[in-house]
């Protein structure tokens, strides 16, 4: 039986792993600190609609995951994730298979250049979780995770991964052009997720927020302008199906970029927000909004509109 390895177990590292195990598959989670202390003393604990499910879980550090990992999906945040891409590399079994499911559009060349001849998928997670205590708390969207090869045989590594996932309590499917899939979340993780920040309200209120709307409009609007420097084509049918869509989250939504923030964890802004303004300046793409939305989290500050 393929052994897989789920590194990282935060919210989404965990619903990925309890899918995982729920379909029968021969898992473990890495975790690390009291994570790693709870998750070896009970079970990993699960709550979606009201109901509370429990998964038996095998859990150990990355320093005793040991060698033989047949497919490694790496859900730790961004800052971490060249760090765990050298630790796992001589972990990695002949023919193995890597998915990054970071978010931001630049995990999967790093998997690339870190862990050179293995099979590299990239994918994007919808979702939203968040950790409550020890307790993994599904809080709206139907989980998914739409992925493609960004190396390798992708007949062979995406059929792979479908098979992984059938029968999980994750859907999965194919994207033709990943890096497009990666941008479009991009859109809502880079924008939504920075202007939520620095309005300090939660997502799913940005748009009802008095000059929410527009300021979301127009930051997605910056973010397509510089996906155009990087080859990827959106247009303003691509900003709406984001606001429609965004418009479904539930009202007490947040993403985990501002809730890092709120808390004064290290977040995924430099691979966000932060990535998005790094790509602007680049390329000479004008970004006001974005600059308005640095500096209100930079000062920790409500950005007015």
């Amino acid at each position: 039986m393929m052994r897989i390895a789920v590194i990282g177990a935060g919210a989404i590292g965990s619903a990925v792993a309890a899918a995982l195990v729920g379909a029968g598959r021969n898992v473990t989670l890495v975790a690390r600190g009291s994570r790693l202390t709870a998750l070896q003393l009970g079970p990993l604990r699960i709550e979606s609609d009201g109901q509370i499910a429990e998964r038996a879980v095998k859990a150990v550090g990355l320093d005793t995951l040991g060698a033989g990992i047949d497919l490694a999906i790496f859900c730790v945040k961004a800052p971490d994730l060249a760090t765990t891409l050298h630790a796992c590399r001589p972990l990695m079994a002949p023919g193995s298979l890597v998915l990054t499911l970071q978010n931001g559009v630049e995990a999967q060349d790093m998997a690339q250049e870190i862990l050179p001849g293995t099979a590299v998928l990239a994918g994007r997670v919808h979702g939203f979780f968040e950790m409550e205590g020890q307790l993994l708390r599904h809080v709206g969207v139907v989980p998914s995770i739409v992925m493609g090869c960004a190396r390798g045989d992708p007949v062979t590594s995406e059929t792979a991964l479908l098979s992984t996932f059938a029968e999980s309590a994750m859907r999965v499917s194919l994207s033709p052009d990943i890096r497009r899939a990666l941008w479009e979340k991009f859109l809502i993780a880079a924008g939504l997720g920075g202007l939520a920040a620095a309005l300090q309200v939660p997502a799913g209120l940005v748009l009802s927020h008095p000059g929410g709307e527009a300021l979301l409009r127009m930051v997605l609007a910056e973010i397509v302008a510089i996906a155009a420097t990087q080859g990827i084509g959106f247009d303003g049918d691509d900003i709406e199906r984001t606001i429609a869509f965004i418009r479904d989250f539930p009202p007490d939504a947040t993403t985990s970029l501002q809730r890092d923030i709120a808390a004064g964890r290290p977040s995924e802004y430099d691979a966000l927000t932060g990535a998005a303004l790094r790509m602007a300046r680049l390329h000479g793409v004008a970004h006001p909004v974005l600059v308005r939305i640095d500096r209100a989290i930079d000062v920790g500050v409500v950005l007015l509109a």
